[in-house]
Formats: structure tokens, C-alpha cells, sequence
């Protein structure tokens, strides 16, 4: 027998659990009123038409670098975001950049308490269906301006080749099923976004570090988003997520902190404390579902 359904316009993204019940006719009461066939897995997606953005509203100083005697901080702070398209391509890197067109922000004379305010789009893709979105975060207490801007566009440039590399082998690698539609049955979309990103989290900065020594590393995390998360983020029918933490680095814990939820938005502020500076930033981060 074949068996068809219509899943409801209004279901929330996620994993559901499927059995079909029928009435037990065969005289055997062992098996009671009903038998159940096998479980089966459903995984429902945000429509093709879906669309978010992801912002940055504050950057934080609670603790400046130490010893605070010898002044204030020089902070500079880059971010940058591509999105994994579903013919299997990476859109174009989106950079947060300066009023001026310079890559990355630069924020002088920081100390304790201070808080700037950004209100720069990190992520936003309105005329193109995503499948995941790969960000990475640095911020830095700068030496040299010049050096420091050469670490960026190192940054950028093993951000995406990484990148790339990566969810090129997820497509083609035929060793581990049958492409990246095999690979998602298997490991779902967030096991593989996962997989996709993990060359990202270890983007050689210790490398571009020793080679530039333009600054010391006071905020570091690379983040993975499927469209299914940004979906569950944005929406009412699922909880905020928990308080987190995590080492980004073997100095940089990072500590996430939900601020709450509005209908198709989501906001948090992220904690980095680097234990090597004594040090701790916060970046508030809004995620917003546009469409």
C-alpha cells in the first residue's frame, strides 16, 4: 500500500517522527488496539523563499586588556560571511567594512565599559535561496594599522579557500555516499554544515599571527548556520537557545547569551574572555528572518 499526506503550510522547521497506526483486525489481542509500523524520519525546510539577515548592534568592553597602566586599548574587529548556495556554491565573501571602505572597524582609546555602537549588517542575501551561512569573528588589540589590515585579507582569503575546499569534498567525494544529497539524508543539514565549517574554525591565525605580528587576538570564533537554525532562531514556536559556553581558541572562551525573541527576530550577545590578555568583549548580534 501506498500511503500520502500533505505536511501543514504552518508546521516549524525541524525533525519529526512519523508512524502510521492502524486498527488491529487480525484477532491476535497480543498486539492490543493498534499496530504501529516502523518510525520514520520527515525533515521539514523553510520555503525556498525564505530570507535572513544577520546584524551586529554593540561591540562591548567590560574588561580592557591588562595591565590597564599601560592605556587604553586599540581595538580592531572583522567579521566576515559567505553563504552555501544549494546548487552546491558559495556565494561572494561579505566583509564588514569601515565608513571609509576599509576592511574591518577600528575603535581607539577603548577601556572598561565602553560600548560602541555598530549597527552593520554582517549577513543578508534577499535575492538568493541559502542553504547555510559560515561568519567568522576577530578582534584584535593592534600594534601596527598596516600589519593588521594585511591579517585581514589573509583572514578573508583562508576564510573562503577553506571554505570552498571544504564543501567541494561534501559534493564530490563519492567515498561517502552519493554526493551532498546523500550526505544530508545521512548526517541531516546542520551535521553537515558542521562538517562544511570545521576547516574554517582552524584558519591558520596562529600562522598569520607569526608572520605579521600586527596584533593580539582578543575575540576569535567561527559560526555555522543552516537555514534551518536561522528559521528555529527567528520563530516564536522555538525556545531561545540555552546559555553556552565554548573555547574558540586554546586562550578565547566564548559565552553565548540569549537577549529574547519578537516575531522573525532573534538577539544575543556573545562573551569573549581571553585569558592571555585578561580580557573579555561582548558583540551583540540580531538575526532577523526578512521574508
Amino acid at each position: 500500500d501506498r500511503l500520502t499526506f500533505v505536511v501543514p503550510d504552518d508546521l516549524p522547521p525541524d525533525v519529526y517522527a512519523l508512524q502510521i497506526a492502524l486498527p488491529n483486525t487480525t484477532g491476535i489481542p497480543i498486539f492490543g488496539e493498534e499496530i504501529l509500523s516502523d518510525q520514520q524520519f520527515i525533515s521539514v525546510q523553510p520555503p525556498s523563499t525564505a530570507r535572513f539577515e544577520i546584524t551586529a548592534e554593540d561591540l562591548r568592553c567590560r574588561v580592557e586588556t591588562s595591565p590597564a597602566s599601560f592605556g587604553s586599548d586599540e581595538v580592531g574587529l572583522s567579521i566576515i560571511a559567505a553563504a552555501l548556495l544549494p546548487d552546491g556554491s558559495t556565494s561572494e565573501l561579505q566583509v564588514l567594512k569601515a565608513s571609509n571602505g576599509k576592511n574591518g572597524l577600528r575603535f581607539g582609546n577603548v577601556d572598561s565599559g565602553d560600548q560602541f555602537p555598530l549597527n552593520r549588517t554582517l549577513f543578508s542575501l534577499p535575492q538568493q535561496e541559502t542553504l547555510a551561512v559560515a561568519m567568522n569573528v576577530m578582534g584584535y588589540e593592534i600594534d601596527s594599522e598596516e600589519a593588521f589590515e594585511k591579517q585581514i585579507e589573509d583572514s578573508m582569503d583562508f576564510f573562503i579557500e577553506l571554505l570552498k575546499e571544504q564543501w567541494e569534498f561534501l559534493k564530490d567525494n563519492e567515498g561517502i555516499g552519493e554526493g551532498l544529497g546523500a550526505l544530508i539524508k545521512k548526517f541531516g543539514v546542520k551535521g553537515v554544515i558542521a562538517i562544511a565549517i570545521a576547516a574554517v574554525i582552524v584558519i591558520a591565525i596562529d600562522a598569520i599571527i607569526a608572520r605579521w605580528a600586527p596584533a593580539d587576538p582578543i575575540m576569535q570564533e567561527a559560526l555555522g548556520f543552516s537555514e534551518v537554525d536561522l528559521a528555529e532562531l527567528t520563530s516564536l514556536n522555538f525556545p531561545s537557545p540555552g546559555h553556552s559556553s565554548h573555547d574558540a581558541t586554546d586562550d578565547i572562551t566564548v559565552t553565548l547569551n540569549p537577549l529574547g525573541k519578537l516575531p522573525n527576530q532573534y538577539r544575543e550577545f556573545r562573551q569573549y574572555i581571553s585569558s592571555d590578555e585578561e580580557s573579555q568583549y561582548e558583540l551583540v548580534l540580531r538575526y532577523n528572518r526578512t521574508a
